[in-house]
């Protein structure tokens, strides 16, 4: 996290990622009140302030990628739940839209607009340098603007945890990694994911394919069918919507797959054992 007003959220991540599921039990009430109870006094209604208007625009992947930008959107849904905010999301159907997303979203009025993704970089720098007051927020990159939160994960450690899965559930010593667009981003990804494997046995070896894209869950399938068809049994994904295709492509061929960014595992039970959530909705609810 780079600026004061949005202080230690990334680093906080995983405290409270393990703190969630340690809450106290909720106090309990009698079933029944006696009948010459009082009532209680009603609460004292506190004036309703206005609400806190916070925006998000994806990248290419859209909301329903089960993966990044849904646990961002999901973030901003439990802060709604919260009460006192408002929220909104906007798609990007190509990097053409991010920059008039942007201007959509701060017409509109949202006192803080994320983008989320390393793609929206350089319109965000752009409009925050253009609007001094306008407050924004980036995932995946840092934008040196004293208007912008900045928030990066260490992605390689949680991949590094699901290299060592994959080298302790492999029969075949042969894993495969499929990466969406190369960046710095998706490279801790698969430099984790192959130290967490040579970790555990330097025998497995290690398939690394980029698919060039966050959207294309055919090309992410066939990739990981021609990995599977040589001889690999279980493949990790940092790849967004691509990342659907990998685990469908695991379905078909009974073999296992890893997903990234949310719990995957709904999508194939039987097929997905792990999921590296880096837990992009804490750090937008923060």
């Amino acid at each position: 996290m780079t600026r004061n007003w949005f202080v230690k959220a990334a680093s906080m991540t995983l405290a409270i990622g393990l703190l969630a599921g340690c809450g106290g039990a909720k106090p309990t009430t009698p079933a029944t009140t006696p009948a010459t109870t009082p009532a209680p006094a009603p609460a004292t209604q506190q004036p309703t302030a206005k609400s806190f208007k916070v925006a998000m625009s994806t990248d290419v992947g859209g909301l329903n990628d089960d993966s990044f930008n849904a646990a961002a959107w999901r973030g901003l849904n439990q802060l709604k739940a919260g009460g006192g905010y408002d929220v909104k999301a906007i798609e990007s159907q190509k990097p053409e839209n991010f920059e008039s997303n942007f201007r959509t979203l701060m017409d509109e009025g949202h006192d803080l607009i994320w983008g989320i993704g390393f793609m929206m970089t350089d319109p965000t720098n752009t409009l925050a340098k253009q609007n001094p007051n306008q407050k924004f927020a980036i995932i995946d990159s840092v934008v040196n603007q004293p208007n912008v939160a900045s928030v990066v994960f260490k992605e390689e450690e949680g991949s590094f945890l699901m290299g060592i899965m994959a080298a302790k559930t492999t029969k075949s010593k042969k894993v495969g990694f499929v990466g969406g667009i190369e960046s710095d981003v998706i490279t801790h990804f698969e430099e984790g994911f192959l130290a967490g494997v040579k970790a555990v046995d330097p025998s497995v070896k290690v398939v690394s394919v980029y698919a060039s894209s966050f959207t294309d869950s055919a090309k992410g399938k066939q990739i990981a069918l021609q990995m599977f068809s040589d001889g690999a049994d279980v493949v990790f994904h940092a790849a967004g919507g691509v990342g659907q295709g990998v685990i469908e492509a695991a379905k078909a061929q009974n073999k296992f797959a890893i997903g990234v960014d949310s719990d995957q595992n709904k999508l194939a039970p039987q097929n997905v054992i792990s999921s590296m959530m880096k837990r992009v909705d804490v750090a937008v609810e923060d």
